[in-house]
């Protein structure tokens, strides 16, 4: 087998690759021979059918076949020979294929860039300094007590804040359209989840009041047709409940799990303590992490960018399903273009933190795989066999490996940085 590789565009390579007919040829008649013993040719028995009759009808399927085996392995014979780290998968472009001769064929590709590691040595890099209040815990109380308030029903006038139950039947140019009529709604009013103008037009109505509002969809609606487009609903309003908050005392941190209130505030301001370290923490990696890509400038193969990408896509269609609670449509794709550029910064970020790792010999303890494992495992109903079902899959254990290693070189990043300071 003879090799060469001849450098394109950047990353990119072109690896020409022939087989000579001594390796093609050994292959294929020894898989013929393996075929023919249970081939079943139309006038022989299973099995008894000869070689030559084999070949006539199977041969040129079976040598096809042999190829792509040989492509598959003296491909990666090849890379290994050159010392070609490949990025992607190869696009590979077989030559002609005839009996007792050789075969040329090409595989261009692209390989990871070469990466000497620069430290950021004597900058300055501002990070936000914050520290917690007594009005920081006191709100966060107080968006406690909102998230447990309790509704009655009120015989008055309604007002932001009020939960109202009502029908609507909306139309536009005097038509119906999708999604125009409702029946007993519930709706808080003040909450904005509904067009500008409809919650405030059903401000001051009383329980058994009708009326006609004229609103605008906004310009940016995700219906298309409607989008900008002025209605008129009507309106009748059958309830009006009132928000009542819960007392802060004892009897609501109860409810919450807490002994009393003075633990409950004490809990509060340490979550809110470990919250705001953890948060600085992380924005001061991030200008060390956003450093180290200024300083360290590398090109990027565009096939390691195509995959972050889709990864992202994965991730958004999951996000979108656990907010609306439906599956992102299959045959609607998601644009590449806006993903582009944070994709292309963690690929970037990735292969300098792998090449950070390599530098440092950064290696994984399995305490630490041991800790994520059961981490993971909590947000199930039966985290032991989730532990189990973790440790069996070597493919999770890999990436829970990679993930950490990862984690690990970032923190290490940010503490080994030379003479940077945060002022």
């Amino acid at each position: 087998m003879k090799s060469s590789v001849e450098t394109l565009a950047g990353l990119q390579r072109k690896m020409t690759v022939v087989l000579p007919p001594e390796h093609i040829e050994p292959k294929y008649h020894e898989r013929l021979k393996e075929y023919a013993k249970t081939a079943q040719i139309k006038g022989f028995r299973p099995g008894k059918a000869p070689l030559k009759i084999i070949e006539q009808k199977m041969g040129e399927s079976i040598r096809f076949d042999v190829i792509a085996k040989l492509i598959e392995s003296s491909f990666y014979e090849a890379t290994q020979e050159n010392k070609l780290k490949i990025a992607g998968q190869p696009n590979v472009s077989p030559g002609e294929i005839k009996k007792d001769q050789s075969m040329t064929y090409t595989a261009t590709f692209e390989i990871y860039p070469d990466i000497i590691f620069k430290k950021i040595d004597g900058e300055t890099l501002e990070v936000p300094s914050a520290e917690l209040t007594d009005k920081d815990t006191t709100g966060m109380l107080t968006h406690l007590q909102k998230q447990h308030v309790a509704f009655k029903e009120v015989n008055r006038a309604s007002k932001n804040g009020d939960k109202v139950l009502i029908d609507f039947e909306g139309t536009v140019d005097g038509k119906p359209f999708n999604g125009n009529t409702a029946k007993n709604f519930h709706l808080e009013l003040g909450s904005k989840n509904m067009i500008p103008g409809f919650e405030e037009g059903i401000v001051g109505m009383k329980p058994d009041d009708e009326k006609t509002i004229q609103v605008t969809f906004p310009e940016d609606y995700h219906a298309k047709d409607l989008a900008g487009k002025k209605s008129e609903f009507k309106i009748k309003l059958h309830k009006v409940e009132e928000a009542e908050l819960p007392e802060l005392n004892d009897e609501f941190a109860k409810k919450l799990g807490v002994e009393d209130l003075e633990t409950l505030k004490k809990d509060i301001r340490e979550t809110m303590e470990r919250n705001l370290k953890n948060k600085l923490w992380e924005l001061k990696k991030t200008r060390v992490l956003n450093k180290l890509l200024e300083k360290n400038s590398i090109e990027v193969p565009r096939a390691l960018v195509e995959m972050e990408i889709d990864n992202m896509h994965v991730m958004a269609k999951q996000q979108f399903a656990q907010i609306r609670g439906v599956e992102w449509p299959k045959d609607k794709a998601l644009p590449r273009e806006p993903y582009m550029e944070q994709a292309t910064k963690q690929v970037k970020l990735g292969l300098l933190l792998a090449e950070f790792i390599k530098e440092n010999n950064i290696k994984i303890d399995e305490e630490r795989v041991k800790a994520k494992i059961e981490e993971l495992a909590k947000n199930y109903q039966q985290p032991e066999k989730m532990i189990e079902a973790y440790r069996q899959n070597k493919q999770i254990l890999a990436q829970m490996n990679a993930g950490l290693m990862r984690q690990l070189a970032q923190g290490m990043g940010v503490l080994s940085s030379t003479s940077v300071t945060f002022p």
